[in-house]
C-alpha cells in the first residue's frame, strides 16, 4: 500500500474514465426511462411495452446503485493511500493525569521518538483496541500531544476541558446526500464534546459522521474519523447555530495503545 501520490491520481483518473460513459449513459437510460414510463399500462401502450420500460428502469437503477458504490470504494482507497503515505509512531498509554478535572493520558514515546507538540494521535475504533490487527482505515482521532519530554508525551483527549479542534460534518452514508460543513468541536467537560460554529441551514442528524479536518497547521494529511452525531438541536443563544454533541468513534475510557502522527514536515 505504499504508493506514491502520481500512481493514486492516476487511479482515480483512471477509474473515472472507466466509469463515466457507464455513469452518463446509466443516468440518461434512467430519465428516458422515467419519462416514458406511465404509473400503469395505457390503451395506447401495450402490456409487453410497458414490461419492457419497467425492465430498462429497473436495470437503470441497478447500474446507477453499482456506480455509486464503486465511488464510495474510490473514496475509501484515497483516505487509506493517504494514510499509507504517513509515518506512525506507536505508543502505549503507561499512566494519566493525576487530576479528575483533566483527561491526559501519559505515552512512552517521547522527543527521543520523534513525537512533537501539536501531532494528532489516533487509535483503533472499537472497543478492541487492537492496533496490530486494525486496518489503517479503521483508526480515529483520540487527541492531540500537548507536552513532550525526552523519553515522554502527554496525550490531551478529546474530552479534556479546553480542547479545541477544526472538523468537518458529513451525512452518514446510507442518506445519500452530498454536503459538507466545517464547524468546531470542543469540550465541555463532564466527558462531554461539542461542535459549534455550525448553521442550521445544514441537515445535521443524528448519526452523521464527523472528520477531524486536515490543514497546514495539523499533522493530518487528509481527513478522519473522529465520531458521530450523538444529537443536534439550535442553540439556545444562537438559534441559526446548531448545538452539536458528538459521540468518540473509539473507547476513550479503555485506551490503552495508540499511534503518533508525525508532521509532514519532519
Amino acid at each position: 500500500m505504499m504508493l506514491p501520490a502520481r500512481f493514486t491520481n492516476g487511479l482515480d483518473q483512471m477509474f473515472s474514465r472507466l466509469l463515466w460513459p457507464f455513469s452518463k449513459s446509466s443516468h440518461e437510460i434512467t430519465l428516458a426511462a422515467t419519462d416514458k414510463f406511465p404509473s400503469q399500462p395505457s390503451p395506447t401502450v401495450s402490456f409487453q411495452k410497458y414490461q419492457q420500460l419497467e425492465n430498462e428502469l429497473i436495470y437503470s437503477q441497478s447500474q446507477l446503485r453499482k456506480i455509486q458504490k464503486i465511488n464510495n470504494e474510490l473514496a475509501g482507497l484515497r483516505r487509506r493511500f493517504a494514510l499509507d503515505r504517513v509515518d506512525f509512531i506507536t505508543a502505549y498509554i503507561i499512566g494519566s493525569d493525576s487530576s479528575t478535572l483533566h483527561q491526559v493520558r501519559k505515552l512512552d514515546q517521547g522527543a527521543d521518538h520523534y513525537v512533537a507538540r501539536g501531532q494528532m494521535v489516533l487509535a483503533a475504533v472499537g472497543k478492541k483496541q487492537n492496533l496490530s490487527s486494525a486496518d489503517k482505515a479503521q483508526l480515529a482521532v483520540v487527541g492531540k500531544i500537548s507536552e513532550v519530554g525526552s523519553q515522554t508525551a502527554s496525550l490531551q483527549l478529546l474530552t479534556d476541558p479546553g480542547f479545541i479542534l477544526p472538523v468537518i460534518i458529513q451525512p452518514r452514508w446510507d442518506r445519500k446526500q452530498n454536503w459538507r460543513a466545517r464547524g468546531v468541536l470542543q469540550s465541555i467537560g463532564m466527558h462531554r464534546i461539542v461542535v459549534t460554529m455550525v448553521s442550521t441551514k445544514q441537515p445535521v442528524k443524528v448519526g452523521d459522521i464527523v472528520l477531524a479536518r486536515a490543514g497546514k497547521n495539523s499533522s493530518l494529511t487528509t481527513d478522519i474519523l473522529l465520531g458521530t452525531v450523538r444529537y443536534c438541536r439550535p442553540d439556545d443563544r444562537n438559534p441559526v447555530m446548531w448545538r452539536i454533541q458528538v459521540q468518540p468513534a473509539v473507547d476513550l475510557p479503555n485506551l490503552r495503545q495508540v499511534v503518533v502522527i508525525r508532521n509532514p514536515k519532519e
